[in-house]
């Protein structure tokens, strides 16, 4: 999951936010797979990965995806993690509502 802010607080559009992963990462022969918070939560849940270094802090750096993640793991973010970036907090957030 991207999130993408503009310094004016505008919305982007999903063209401005195209181009902008173009520049970014463009070496003429990508395919480009951008998942945003306008998507179902349905994608979002199956794209949003999240590092953790394991329920001590101890274990090397993996990645989870949302939707294997446990519904305690995201509430512990939720609690724990102040600094979590806006758009991952409403992904969490809508993926304890639609365990509901």
């Amino acid at each position: 999951l991207h999130v993408i802010e503009s310094k004016s607080k505008k919305p982007i559009s999903r063209e401005d936010e195209a181009r902008i992963m173009e520049v970014a990462y463009a070496n003429g022969d990508e395919e480009h797979l951008i998942v945003t918070t306008e998507d179902t939560h349905e994608v979002i849940r199956e794209a949003c990965d999240w590092g953790t270094y394991g329920i001590n802090g101890d274990q090397p750096l993996s990645y989870i995806t949302l939707c294997d993640m446990t519904t305690d793991h995201i509430e512990a973010v939720l609690k724990n993690v102040p600094s979590i970036n806006t758009g991952i907090k409403i992904a969490m957030e809508q993926e304890l509502e639609y365990r509901v």
